[in-house]
């Protein structure tokens, strides 16, 4: 197998073989639902700029987590707020360049786009719900669609500020016909997602300051972010299509397994290498994760938020 020089910080992905992939949402399964909503979500009003936390006695060969946290270490919370606090102070130009930016619209655009695609059925509606406080998904019990698919998004700069991350959690749900004949969600999901898109890096700094004795480096405009967001959008749109398409068998995911360096150590993971996508190449995890990455094996990939 090639191996794929990265640096991974992820979760669900650690030094031994992972499990082959097995694509829930299979033929059987896709049989069950003739037409199907969308439904895009985001909750958060503003860009996050991530931190990597501290950990306290952590083992070397413990698995890394969203966020660059440790699996199953202790985290040092005086020392995780002084962080966060941080990364609050390095997320304020961000915010206020981007007053005024909705990130929904755009989201649930290039869902609706990117939709038009899905080979198994052609009946798709793209809607986007705005009562994301309220959210609750029994206001979609008793529509007539036969599925429904979840697709909750969220956006932030990694701890350097030199990439964007625009992430998804995807859940598709069955309806299914009560007593009384109304629709209603089945409680148990029939497949569920990770999807992540990252930015390449962006290492020029346009303005640098310090405030509360915390170094801030600008490395983003406004035009440049906001490009980079619609951009994400757009892979999470095509990564929804994909993971809803995938009917790959177990057997040929194991012809696309690679080997990965995995965190700071540099410890071997493994993953499964998909294809390419607007420069960027699409990766599994065996978690059922899937990733768009800068294709140029140069650019470090190292804040992968994977579940």
């Amino acid at each position: 197998m090639k191996k794929l020089v990265l640096s991974f910080v992820l979760v669900m992905l650690t030094t031994g073989c992972v499990a082959t992939y097995q694509p829930p949402l299979n033929a059987e399964n896709r049989a069950k639902i003739n037409n199907l909503e969308a439904v895009t979500l985001v909750a958060q009003e503003e860009i996050d700029v991530q931190f990597i936390p501290s950990m306290a006695g952590a083992s070397a060969g413990a698995s890394y987590g969203i966020v660059g946290a440790l699996v199953g270490s202790a985290i040092d919370a005086s020392i995780n707020d002084t962080r966060s606090k941080e990364a609050e102070i390095r997320a304020k130009p961000y915010r206020d360049m981007l007053l005024g930016y909705d990130y929904r619209p755009v989201l649930n655009e290039a869902v609706a786009n990117q939709m038009k695609g899905v080979q198994w059925t052609g009946d798709i509606i793209v809607t986007q719900d705005t009562q994301v406080e309220d959210f609750d998904v029994k206001t979609y019990q008793g529509q007539a669609r036969d599925g429904i698919v979840f697709i909750n998004s969220s956006y932030a700069l990694s701890p350097a500020q030199d990439m964007v991350f625009v992430k998804a959690y995807i859940a598709v749900h069955e309806r299914v016909d009560n007593p009384e004949g109304d629709k209603k969600l089945k409680n148990k999901k029939m497949a569920e997602w990770t999807l992540q898109y990252q930015s390449p890096a962006r290492n020029d700094i346009l303005n640098s300051y310090t405030e509360d004795d915390v170094q801030v480096d600008v490395r983003w405009d406004r035009e440049a972010l906001i490009q980079e967001l619609v951009r994400g959008a757009d892979h999470l749109g095509y990564l929804a299509k994909f993971t809803l398409d995938d009917g790959l068998t177990q057997e040929e995911y194991k012809l696309k397994e690679q080997t990965m360096l995995v965190g700071p150590a540099k410890t071997e993971g493994k993953g499964f290498y998909l294809g390419e996508y607007d420069g960027n190449k699409i990766y599994r995890l065996g978690s059922g994760a899937l990733h768009s990455v800068p294709a140029d094996e140069g650019v470090a990939v190292n804040f992968l938020m994977a579940q």
